[in-house]
């Protein structure tokens, strides 16, 4: 069930390309599950944007990996400037957010709501962390 990263374990990258989105429809909001009841591996995919689904059909070139460390997990992403709703440039100002979603209930059903908690760079006592990209850090892109 590769979707909804709120639900799991899952680490999310959010990027406002435009630097100036009101909403996470001009967003890319790309999340992975480091494994899933198949076995460890990571699979990416798109949740709360303008083109949800696996990153397959989602982020062509869109590439995550995963593995088991002490404690955890590490995780990695590759997001393909193409795959974005628009194309920074260097020099470019763009909205960026990590969020880790962790639920630890092992005995879960398939899609099942497990979420115990989340925390995210643009963090805010209100909530929204996902959801509200003119709230997110802001980065410049190296020229």
């Amino acid at each position: 069930d590769i979707k909804a990263q709120l639900r799991s374990d899952a680490i999310g990258v959010t990027v406002d390309p435009s630097g100036s989105s009101r909403d996470t429809g001009t967003t890319m909001q790309a999340a992975a599950f480091p494994c899933t009841t198949a076995g460890f591996g990571a699979r990416g995919f798109r949740d709360a944007d303008a083109n949800q689904g696996v990153m397959e059909d989602t982020a062509p070139g869109m590439q995550v990996a995963s593995k088991k460390v002490d404690g955890g997990y590490s995780i990695e992403f590759r997001l393909p400037w193409a795959a974005m709703p628009k194309v920074p440039k260097p020099g470019d100002t763009i909205g960026l957010n990590l969020v880790m979603y962790d639920g630890d209930q092992a005995d879960a059903r398939v899609g099942a709501n497990i979420s115990q908690s989340g925390l995210a760079w643009a963090s805010f006592a209100w909530g929204g962390k996902q959801a509200l990209p003119y709230l997110w850090p802001r980065v410049v892109l190296g020229k």
